[in-house]
């Protein structure tokens, strides 16, 4: 039960004393699910664009990169695939964010279905995105717009011996905790026609307040749903020139 809103900026002060180190707990999860604990069957940039992390970077790795174009962004009206990572389709709230400026393609954004053989054996580079572009092709949109995020979240105890550290519900009181969540988001946007693409990033959001000790999960879930109302307009409105 949550029972106060409050800044999230109170949430690094006490991530960062160490005398409250011991008590806070941390996560991180993906966007496309809030409630759990781990990234699923998120996309990745090497199977979208077939680029990966280089371990050693020269002098003309960063020339080459300087001197490469980076793709262009779709016009507002016109139309675009959709796909949000790790999930079936895109979340309401996103779908609902990027209409007003688009007309969508709505796609699974899952990396492989789970069980297939395929999640067994290893994808080339880029395969996924150049999928995406065909399907894009297929349904005459000028873009892949891939949307990613991370859902961060930290709880602290609040000390059982002070008032403030129970919650009341219901005429009793129930120990509480200071939780907070951190709503990361940017999208891969993808031209159909060539394999180039731009990296849009949208700023982070973020929500803390008190709430029953124990039920963070439930709260973190609230205030994700609440934090996506928040950032996915933001990153549609900078997905399009």
């Amino acid at each position: 039960m949550s029972v106060k809103n409050t800044d999230m900026k109170s949430i690094p002060l006490f991530l960062l004393s160490p005398a409250a180190a011991l008590l806070v707990s941390c996560t991180s999860t993906s966007l496309s699910n809030p409630g759990g604990s781990g990234h699923g069957e998120d996309l990745n940039l090497y199977e979208l664009t077939g680029d990966k992390p280089q371990t050693q970077v020269t002098e003309k790795d960063i020339a080459a990169a300087l001197g490469s174009r980076s793709g262009s962004l779709p016009a507002r009206g016109g139309k675009i695939l959709l796909v949000q990572s790790g999930a079936h389709q895109p979340d309401q709230e996103l779908a609902e964010a990027f209409r007003p400026l688009s007309q969508i393609v709505e796609w699974n954004g899952q990396s492989q279905e789970p069980g297939s053989q395929e999640k067994n054996n290893r994808q080339t580079g880029g395969a996924i995105g150049r999928r995406l572009r065909l399907v894009a092709a297929q349904q005459g949109c000028s873009h892949v717009v891939v949307v990613f995020g991370e859902i961060q979240s930290a709880a602290r105890d609040l000390p059982t011996d002070a008032v403030v550290g129970w919650v009341p519900i219901v005429g009793s009181l129930v120990p509480g905790e200071v939780s907070g969540t951190r709503l990361f988001a940017q999208a891969l946007v993808m031209e159909t026609a060539n394999p180039r693409y731009s990296v849009i990033t949208a700023s982070p959001r973020q929500e803390s307040g008190l709430n029953v000790s124990g039920n963070q999960g439930a709260a973190n879930i609230r205030r994700s749903m609440r934090l996506k109302k928040l950032i996915y307009p933001e990153l549609a409105a900078r997905c399009f020139r």
